[in-house]
């Protein structure tokens, strides 16, 4: 019997697939202090929220098996996803008078996926690869180290990721990324060990009372980071301070709320409005920016569109696609379960 859902968390993972979908609609949003603030957390908060379900399960191999059942496979479907969808826009464009529509359209499909991402078809997908390789190292960690050696091999692999990435040494498939974000991850999980996800009263009021300070801290010392480049700029303190304290106080928040049925829909099947947004916001930029501009109303409505579409695609993934959106899985992991 699978365990009830913590509703608050779905919400907190609504709220993230929020910016993250409205920070690929508006590529201007960084020019105000709003947006540097949250950019400085909506990725974090994301590898966060992951870390707090982290589970060894009986070994290794069940481990890896399920994580590829989780990330991977979604990985390539997403991907063949958008392209399928940017080919049938492609398709339209040459029928309706664009002779260079299938001229210019991209058909690689290896490429992408080997370099660790979605390429021009998705590029979001990069996500994917870097929290499949957090889970396999954090895995290793966790086998082998606890309490204060865990945190101080934290600290020091994301010394290297962060030092790696400040000189441009980019390490295959997004390793840089990776060893740069896993403290945000071991956060998650250290969060959820230390008992805050348990009810307590009186924690929950510290805890609410917190979101305040946490955002002021995160406003003022917040800078713009672009995780799938690698890209942190700033001292070092600052990127996990404002990481860390953003997804807490969106955290905090969210318990607060206790109940936001829309958000928490998308939270909870957060992979897959993640997996499918970025084909449906190119869609429909195109249709309302020509009428519009790339106007606060027009990047607001193409949101509402790619929101209301994933309304629609949600139940489609569940029901037809289970095992390709992480809802069931393509590998049996029982088969890889220790007795």
């Amino acid at each position: 019997m699978s365990k009830p859902r913590i509703e608050y968390i779905d919400i907190a993972k609504g709220i993230c697939i929020i910016l993250v979908v409205y920070a690929h609609i508006d590529e201007q949003i960084l020019d105000h202090r709003i947006g540097v603030f949250f950019d400085s957390f909506r990725m974090p908060l994301y590898f966060f929220l992951s870390g707090l379900f982290f589970k060894c399960y009986s070994g290794w191999a069940e481990f890896a098996v399920k994580k590829f059942n989780r990330l991977v496979v979604p990985l390539f479907f997403f991907f063949l996803f958008a392209f399928l969808v940017d080919l049938a826009v492609a398709g339209i464009q040459f029928q309706t008078g664009d002779s260079r529509a299938l001229a210019e359209f991209d058909w690689r499909i290896w490429q992408p996926l080997r370099s660790g991402g979605g390429g021009p078809h998705n590029p979001p997908l990069w996500f994917l690869t870097c929290l499949f390789e957090i889970n396999l190292l954090y895995y290793l960690l966790h086998r082998r180290l606890s309490g204060r050696w865990m945190h101080a091999a934290v600290v020091l692999i994301s010394v290297i990721g962060w030092e790696l990435a400040s000189h441009r040494l980019l390490l295959p498939y997004k390793m840089t990324s990776t060893l740069a974000a896993l403290p945000f991850f071991h956060a998650g999980a250290v969060f959820r060990r230390a008992g805050w996800l348990e009810e307590n009263r009186r924690r929950d009021i510290g805890g609410y009372l917190s979101i305040l300070p946490l955002s002021a801290l995160v406003w003022f010392i917040a800078r713009p980071i672009y995780t799938s480049q690698a890209y942190f700029p700033g001292p070092y303190w600052v990127l996990y301070t404002a990481g860390i304290g953003g997804s807490l106080a969106i955290l905090f928040l969210s318990k607060g709320i206790k109940r936001l049925p829309g958000v928490r829909q998308l939270g909870r099947y957060s992979l897959i409005v993640f997996g499918t947004h970025w084909p449906l916001l190119k869609a429909a930029g195109d249709w309302i920016y020509p009428l519009m501009g790339e106007s606060a109303a027009g990047h607001l409505l193409v949101l509402g569109i790619v929101l209301a579409c994933e309304a629609v695609l949600i139940p489609v993934g569940i029901r037809w696609f289970p095992r390709f959106t992480a809802q069931q899985e393509l590998i049996p992991s029982s088969r890889f379960r220790k007795a």
